[in-house]
C-alpha cells in the first residue's frame, strides 16, 4: 500500500540548499522513502493519516477494551458487533443490525486533543465479543498535513534530519575510488587522511536509525498488539 510522505522532498531540498542536479535529487527521494520506511517500522505504525477497516479481536478476551491497531486515532466512522460472523467472509455477516452507536454502545478514549492515543474502543455495560473477527471497526488514524506542520512538526525534522545524514554519507562513499566513506580525521601537514567506514560510518542503532532520531520520535511510539 503507498503510504502518503510523511515530508515533502522538496522541503529537504531546500534545506540542503535548493541547488541539486537532477542525478542528486533522484539519489535523494530514494535515500528519503529508505529513512520513512525505517521511521514508521521503528515506531511500528504508519504515522500519516490514513482510513482502515479492522476485525477484532485478534485472539483472547479483550473484556470491555477493545485496542484498534493503530494509535492515534482521529474519528471512528463505524462499529459492528456480530458474533455470528466469520471474520466478513459469511455471506450475511455484519449487516446493518450489528452496527453499534457510538456513544450509546461504545465511546472513543480521547486521551488526547483530537486524539485516542493509544486507540481504544470501550464498550458500555457489555464486553466486546471474544470471538476472534467478530467485530469491525472503520476509523481514522494518523497525522495530516496540519498536524504535521504544527503540533507534530518534530516527526518532519525526525525525517529530514535523518535523510540528509544518509546523503551525506552516500555522497562521501562517491569518492574517487567508490569505496571511501566520510571523513574521519584529516591533517594538513603531510597531508593525511583517513575514512570511516562500517560501523563508524553512520552511527545507528538495531534499527538503522540515528540515536537522536530514535529519541525525536519516542513520543509517538506504539507499543500495542498488531495484527
Amino acid at each position: 500500500m503507498a503510504l502518503t510522505e510523511i515530508v515533502d522532498t522538496a522541503d529537504i531540498h531546500t534545506e540542503l540548499g535548493g541547488s541539486l542536479s537532477a542525478a542528486d535529487l533522484t539519489l535523494l527521494g530514494s535515500i528519503q522513502d529508505r529513512a520513512e520506511a525505517a521511521i514508521r517500522s521503528y515506531v511500528r505504525w504508519p504515522i500519516t493519516e490514513d482510513t482502515y477497516t479492522v476485525y477484532l479481536p485478534a485472539y483472547g478476551n479483550p473484556g470491555q477494551r477493545l485496542q484498534l491497531i493503530h494509535p492515534f486515532v482521529s474519528a471512528v466512522a463505524s462499529v459492528y458487533e456480530d458474533r455470528q460472523s466469520r471474520g466478513g467472509q459469511q455471506s450475511g455477516d455484519f449487516s446493518s443490525a450489528t452496527k453499534l452507536t457510538e456513544g450509546t454502545d461504545f465511546w472513543i478514549d480521547y486521551d488526547q486533543s483530537a486524539y485516542s492515543r493509544e486507540g481504544v474502543l470501550f464498550r458500555y455495560a457489555w464486553e466486546w465479543p471474544s470471538f476472534p473477527r467478530s467485530v469491525k471497526v472503520t476509523y481514522t488514524a494518523g497525522f495530516d498535513a496540519t498536524a504535521l506542520a504544527n503540533e507534530f512538526l518534530y516527526i518532519k525534522d525526525a525525517v529530514i534530519d535523518e535523510t540528509i545524514e544518509r546523503f551525506h554519507y552516500r555522497k562521501a562513499r562517491q569518492g574517487s575510488s567508490g569505496v571511501s566513506g566520510t571523513i574521519k580525521s584529516e591533517k594538513i601537514g603531510d597531508y593525511s587522511v583517513s575514512y570511516a567506514i562500517g560501523a563508524d560510518a553512520l552511527s545507528s542503532n538495531v534499527s538503522g536509525l540515528k540515536s537522536s532520531t530514535e529519541s525525536m520520535l519516542q513520543p509517538i511510539m506504539f507499543y500495542g498488539h498488531m495484527l
